[in-house]
């Protein structure tokens, strides 16, 4: 069964990595791209959208903390912009390679994963503009983060194949399991089940559950690296993007496939980079600098 494609949005100059919420309501939010802009869309209406922020380098994560707007570029450095005054509040070189992902801890404290495969953690509110501290972690990328809702530890997954749970507290490491060999490029909770979600460079998603270091359920889902396990909303049914050019939504409850975009015509044409759930639907870009909202 074919997904709805609801709107599609196109302005950016370059391929699109990134997308954050913006506002609580989910009526507007945030794209970063190659061509170095943050841009704020309308969730409900596709007319152009409105930059908010110029880093100079291609972005490759974001995250919104209340007013704060954490970004991260390619070449490792992290940007904190307040988005209520449109100001940088500061820009710190911290990895040696791309920053691809931010969580934040329970505690308000800030995550951030980089390409040099180590962790830095930021005060709560980014209230200085160097990392409280940075942590190596692994040889590889570190590619994705969440945090367990059952024990608030942070959830790692990198290119060396594993995934690491470190205590939310002092991020000391307490379980680690060899996800997919090949490497791990994405991780996500099912909202209301004690299963970890995770993609692989090798197209597999796999199910973790607590004790057992065995995948639970493991398909074959893309050809090519999934970049993206994203859940809806309501918890009833989750997305798959890849760089096969696919997106691909799952019944929560059952992992049975429930409808599915195919490359090029009312698709991507290019790789699918980023995915985000906004009530019943997904926003997802990609290589081919368009934007898009899916309704399984």
């Amino acid at each position: 069964m074919a997904a709805e494609r609801l709107a599609r949005w196109t302005g950016h100059q370059g391929p699109v990595y990134a997308l954050s919420n913006d506002d609580a309501a989910g009526t507007t939010f945030l794209s970063g791209s190659g061509d170095g802009l943050v841009v704020r869309w309308s969730a409900a209406d596709p007319p152009d959208g409105i930059p908010v922020a110029r880093i100079g380098r291609a972005i490759f994560s974001l995250r919104r903390q209340g007013s704060l707007l954490w970004v991260g570029d390619e070449d490792g450095g992290v940007h904190a912009i307040d988005l209520q005054r449109a100001q940088e509040l500061f820009f710190s070189h911290t990895h040696r390679k791309g920053v691809f992902r931010f969580q934040p801890l329970a505690d308000g404290r800030m995550a951030a994963a980089g390409g040099d495969g180590r962790l830095s953690l930021w005060a709560a509110g980014g209230s200085i503009g160097e990392p409280l501290r940075t942590i190596p972690v692994s040889a590889g990328k570190l590619r994705d983060l969440a945090l367990d809702p059952l024990t608030g530890d942070l959830v790692v997954a990198s290119a060396d194949g594993m995934v690491r749970w470190l205590r939310g507290v002092d991020l000391n490491e307490v379980r680690t399991i060899e996800a997919h060999p090949s490497g791990v490029a994405s991780i996500a909770f099912l909202p209301g089940k004690e299963a970890l979600l995770s993609g692989g460079k090798d197209g597999h998603l796999r199910v973790w559950v607590p004790a057992r270091d065995t995948p639970l359920v493991d398909l074959k889902v893309h050809t090519g690296a999934i970049y993206g396990v994203i859940p809806g909303a309501d918890g009833a049914w989750f997305a798959t993007i890849g760089r096969d050019r696919t997106v691909k939504f799952w019944d929560a409850h059952t992992l049975e496939p429930m409808a599915r975009v195919e490359r090029g015509s009312s698709g991507h044409t290019h790789s699918v980079n980023a995915g985000l759930a906004i009530g019943d639907r997904l926003i997802t870009a990609g290589d081919d600098r368009a934007l898009m909202a899916w309704k399984p």
